[in-house]
């Protein structure tokens, strides 16, 4: 269904290690968008996972992501409450330089 309708494929990563399984899964969509003529790269990859707990951490998690071809990224706030929300704030031009 995602192969022949979607324009976006959304994900959601709750251990660092599912990167590995991610990918793989999209490449098998490579494979199912190929199958019905429809070229890959029309389909935005987006990933949802819980934001680190600090900056470098979250810098080294974005640039994982993004290698892997997951260009859409969501954070999942869940520990540091405001101030961790706050710090994300301020390190959103360096994540957008990114890619």
């Amino acid at each position: 269904v995602v192969a022949e309708h979607a324009d976006v494929w959304m994900n959601a990563s709750l251990r660092p290690d599912d990167l590995d399984e991610l990918t793989r899964l999209s490449r098998i969509l490579d494979r199912h968008c190929h199958d019905v003529g429809q070229d890959p790269a029309t389909i935005r990859r987006a990933v949802q996972f819980r934001l680190p707990e600090d900056d470098d951490q979250t810098m080294r998690a974005v640039e994982r992501y993004l290698e892997a071809g997951f260009a859409d990224i969501l954070f999942m706030p869940y520990a540091g409450g405001l101030p961790r929300i706050l710090d994300l704030a301020e390190l959103l031009p360096k994540l957008r330089s990114l890619g």
